[in-house]
């Protein structure tokens, strides 16, 4: 077992450039063997040891006898030991939380807190074969997909796992062969925990009645779909490159029409959780949802935990987080609104203003040999046709251009519908407005009504430079 322990770390390069181990040392068959395992395996190498032993404040005396436990074997061999104390009933409380998931996070806080005195150190945790199957099994009824089929990783960030390829019963008899002792916890026989049961009567079950060979067939199991969720990551990669752009305040996801469904969702998760910061309380049901949005109307809106919101848009998917957009753009602010004085104009017969952008607005006289310049942010426009202040500002319920020569008219609204744009960009869009009239969607198009003809004498001339 000892050689099969070694090859299995040095195959998955777990000490690779690594100066120093932590242990998570409990007391308990599992975390004993990894100790005496770790112990010799370190003794020719420069790498240091040190344990850590976290006491949870629930099991009162028994808790005591197991830290009092590593002490001495810690003392016997010469390893350093580091002892934490949770209350982790209260810290659950106060998180709300079940104990289970605060004593796991408490005491790989403590496991980092250590790591982090030394360059280049390793976690080592004490997870072996039943508790691969045991994780595969309880994600498996938790809905979980591909990824939480393959289980725990052998390496994973600075967390190895030494023993992950040693059943229990391995585990068992080494200790047996060579007299170590060891500690046992009484909570680990408590069915009220879902892990408890699965290891205590599902798995054994399965062992009798189902096939001896349960456990190694699960983790086989685990190896492959690990291999199969490695292949998927490449593809949902590839995806994300295609499908997935970075806007101000959020993403946009589109084109998934010419995806495969299981990369979309694939492609959906991944920017769901970029947005979200974790996927932690986002299940299936809202993933189905989610990709609902792809043939939903556009403006049809899925609100998520956290703040994520996802709106169905002419161009895709705009996915963003209501709690970290800034307060003015939340509050539907954007840039203060610009006048510009058309007597001023007439005077001056040269006016520069700032909206983001730098506007310039030049009077030019008018005798129809000069070509009319119609680049996206150069515009001609008739000056006497314009019988009021002009106004740089963002859309207003009510605005509207003129369309033809006729004066029919059209809603601003409506014009965005027709061109496609997205929802989340109308707000930002620059106009030059004259009341309720546009006179030019910056970037788009200008109304007919200030259109240049044969009578035009003065014409104002709008350029419009980045800043």
């Amino acid at each position: 077992m000892y050689d099969d322990i070694v090859e299995f770390v040095k195959e998955q390069g777990m000490l690779n450039n690594c100066d120093h181990v932590v242990i998570g040392l409990s007391g308990g068959s599992d975390s004993v063997c990894l100790f005496y395992v770790l112990h010799e395996m370190l003794r020719d190498r420069n790498t240091g040891l040190t344990a850590v032993h976290v006491h949870h404040g629930i099991r009162g005396a028994e808790a005591d006898r197991d830290r009092d436990f590593c002490r001495r074997l810690c003392e016997r061999y010469g390893v350093t030991l580091r002892e934490f104390y949770f209350d982790v009933p209260a810290y659950a409380r106060e998180h709300g939380m079940g104990e289970e998931e605060a004593g796991r996070m408490l005491r790989y806080e403590a496991f980092n807190s250590v790591a982090s005195e030394y360059d280049n150190a390793r976690i080592a945790v004490a997870h072996h074969m039943n508790d691969q199957a045991e994780t595969v099994l309880y994600n498996m009824f938790r809905g979980s997909g591909i990824r939480g089929i393959r289980g725990m990783q052998p390496v994973s960030g600075n967390i190895i796992r030494p023993l992950l390829n040693q059943s229990k019963s391995d585990i068992l008899e080494i200790l047996s062969s060579r007299g170590f002792g060891y500690m046992e916890d009484s909570t680990n026989g408590d069915i009220s925990f879902i892990r408890n049961k699965i290891r205590t009567q599902l798995i054994p079950y399965a062992e009798r009645n189902i096939n001896k060979q349960a456990v190694k067939n699960i983790v086989g199991l685990s190896q492959r779909a690990g291999q199969a969720e490695d292949y998927i990551e490449r593809m949902t990669d590839e995806a994300v490159l295609r499908c997935v752009s970075v806007e101000k305040d959020g993403l946009l996801v589109k084109g998934l029409y010419e995806e495969d469904p299981y990369i979309i969702m694939r492609v959906m998760m991944r920017a769901i959780s970029q947005v979200a910061g974790s996927l932690k309380d986002i299940g299936s049901e809202h993933y189905q949802r989610a990709l609902d949005l792809i043939n939903a109307d556009s403006g049809t809106i899925l609100t998520l935990r956290g703040g994520v919101t996802l709106r169905a848009e002419q161009d895709g998917i705009y996915i963003f987080n209501e709690s970290k957009i800034p307060d003015n753009h939340a509050s539907g602010q954007s840039e203060p609104e610009v006048l510009i004085d058309i007597k001023e104009l007439a005077d001056s017969r040269e006016l520069v203003v700032y909206r983001g952008d730098e506007y310039r607005f030049e009077l030019i006289d008018w005798d129809g040999t000069r070509p009319i310049v119609n680049h996206l942010y150069t515009k001609f426009f008739d000056y006497d046709k314009i019988n009021g202040n002009l106004v740089l500002r963002s859309r207003r319920s009510g605005d509207y251009l003129v369309m033809d020569d006729a004066g029919h008219k059209k809603k601003l609204k409506d014009y965005f519908i027709d061109k496609k744009v997205p929802s989340r960009l109308r707000d930002e869009a620059a106009l030059l407005a004259m009341d309720d009239h546009i006179v030019w969607v910056v970037g788009g198009r200008i109304s007919n009504a200030f259109k240049i003809t044969d009578t035009t004498k003065r014409v104002l001339v709008v350029t419009i430079k980045a800043v």
